[in-house]
Parts: structure tokens; C-alpha cells; sequence
């Protein structure tokens, strides 16, 4: 949505041709009467893991700082402070327009996870993050870049301890003078099993034992990407030892510091598990030493 208002801002309208939606080249292709399933794929190897992880929450800051070492600049020690939603946009703006921000990037996403939870995207389905993380982590390495000695190496694992991040409440306002239908909506949405179950089997993780359980014994949930492996033995497992107690202050950015040590050992830049095992703690010491400085 962003891009729309580019090609009117009157420093950028000139560089910008057009700017179209998921939506909108949907709506093209099917006027054009086009079938995607009929046609013949073709594998997208043209730009890096880098390039194309912009569209997620973090994603730009990782790029930034991957050029930044290709380059070899060694004097400019990158910074980045990762917004996920306007909220949190905010504040990094008004801490920096103080003069108390610590780092010296912003990344600012507007959207909620980044560009893949804009409101034009065309589904937002646990399924197509499980498709983006495919496509970012090098199982189709870009052109000219060596092949990613982890891909297909990696899964999923149980965490030294079971948590609760982040989370939704579904309500209906009291002035809602329509109660009864919205009732009807959230009971259709959380509560009906063959909503549910349909989620499922879209790659989502439901609020339902029975339907995971049954998820976690049956085979079509493997994934390829992770080496065959069905992740949903591991992830019913953690939520039903998951302890909402351990929830911390500020604790996305322990997640930022988890996700950027991650993200760089899938693309293969650590050498030895050790190696990203020092890195994990040198943030976390980072981000305990920076909290400390503020209290």
C-alpha cells in the first residue's frame, strides 16, 4: 500500500511507473482468463535469500547488514532496531527524535510481520509464511551464490522451555448492537471442527487437541523443506506445556536477537553450531546490558 503512495510523493512519482497489488495482478490474470495451475513452473533462482526476506518482519535489517559485510566495511557497526506494526514504529521515532535511541537503523514495518501481513496480500494463512520461509531459507539458492551448505538440514525442535509469544484476543465491543450474530461468527471461527480442521490442513495450528493430535499422527503434514519431517508432533507438544508465567518485558527483541542468529546459520555463514551458539549469546548479553543501562 505503501508503494501506491510513492508514485504520487513528488520526490519519488518520477522514478516509479506503477505500483499494483497481489490483489489487483490477481484480478489481471483472472480477466486474462489465465490458469496458473495449466502452466508450466519455472524455478525463480534470480536473487539471493536476502533479496527476497525483505518482505518479513526483520527481513530488510538482515539485508542491510549482509551487504554492510560484503562490502568489508569494518568501521560501521550496524544497529538495527526492528518495528513490527505502527506501534512499535512509533516509539523507535520518538526515541530517536529525543536523542535516546540506542541504534542506529530503524526498520519500520508498518504491517504486522511485514510485507506478508499487509492487508493486499492474498492470503495470510500459516501455509503461505511456511511458502515465504521456503522460498527466503535457500532451498532455491540465487544465482551465482554458493548453495547453502545447511538447506534441508535443519527442523523443528523442542525450546528448553515452553512459552507462550504473542497471541490474539477475539471480542465484540458492548455498543455491538449486533451481539448474537457476532457470537455466532467467533463460534463458527474458533469453535466449529470443520472450520478448524480445514485450517489444519491450510498448514495453520489450531486451539483444538483432538484435531492435532490427529495432525501430529497422520503424514501428509510432512514437509519436504524440513526434511520430511511432520512438525506437528513438536508444536502440539510445546503448547500443551506451554506456561504463559515466563512471558518477560520486551521480549520481541529476544526474539529479533533469536531470529537473526537463526536466520544467518540457515544461510550457512556460521561454520560450526558452536559458532552460532556464541553469537545467540553474545545478543542476548547485548540486549541484558541494554536494559540494564536503561532501568
Amino acid at each position: 500500500i505503501a508503494k501506491k503512495y510513492e508514485t504520487l510523493y513528488t520526490r519519488t512519482k518520477n522514478a516509479v511507473t506503477c505500483a499494483i497489488t497481489f490483489q489487483e495482478m490477481q484480478a489481471w490474470i483472472d480477466a486474462a482468463e489465465i490458469d496458473l495451475q495449466a502452466l508450466e513452473g519455472v524455478e525463480l533462482t534470480k536473487s539471493s535469500s536476502y533479496g527476497r526476506g525483505f518482505a518479513r518482519c526483520g527481513g530488510l535489517g538482515d539485508a542491510v547488514a549482509e551487504a554492510i559485510r560484503e562490502m568489508g566495511n569494518t568501521e560501521f557497526e550496524l544497529k538495527a532496531i526492528t518495528c513490527n506494526g505502527l506501534a512499535e514504529c512509533n516509539a523507535a521515532l520518538l526515541r530517536a527524535s529525543k536523542g535516546v535511541l540506542k541504534e542506529n537503523f530503524i526498520e519500520g514495518m508498518a504491517c504486522d510481520g511485514g510485507c506478508i501481513g499487509g492487508p493486499a496480500c492474498l492470503s495470510h494463512s500459516q501455509k503461505t509464511k511456511l511458502q515465504f520461509a521456503k522460498y527466503e531459507l535457500g532451498l532455491n539458492p540465487g544465482e551465482g551464490t554458493t548453495v547453502n551448505p545447511t538447506a534441508g538440514d535443519w527442523g523443528i525442535t523442542t525450546a528448553p522451555a515452553n512459552y507462550i509469544s504473542g497471541g490474539c484476543w477475539v471480542m465484540v465491543s458492548k455498543y455491538c448492537d449486533k451481539k448474537a450474530t457476532a457470537a455466532d461468527i467467533i463460534r463458527a471461527v474458533c469453535l466449529n471442527e470443520d472450520n478448524l480442521k480445514d485450517m489444519v490442513n491450510h498448514g495453520e495450528f489450531v486451539n483444538n487437541i483432538k484435531l492435532m493430535t490427529a495432525a501430529a499422527a497422520d503424514d501428509k503434514f510432512a514437509l519436504e523443506w524440513l526434511g520430511g519431517q511432520n512438525p506437528y508432533p513438536v508444536l502440539l507438544d510445546c503448547a500443551l506445556k506451554a506456561d504463559a508465567s515466563l512471558i518477560v518485558v520486551d521480549e520481541s527483541k529476544y526474539d529479533q536477537a533469536l531470529i537473526s542468529v537463526v536466520g544467518t546459520y540457515c544461510e550457512g555463514a556460521f561454520e560450526t553450531v558452536k559458532d552460532a551458539k556464541d553469537a545467540m549469546e553474545e545478543q542476548f548479553t547485548e540486549k541484558v546490558e541494554q536494559e540494564e543501562e536503561e532501568e
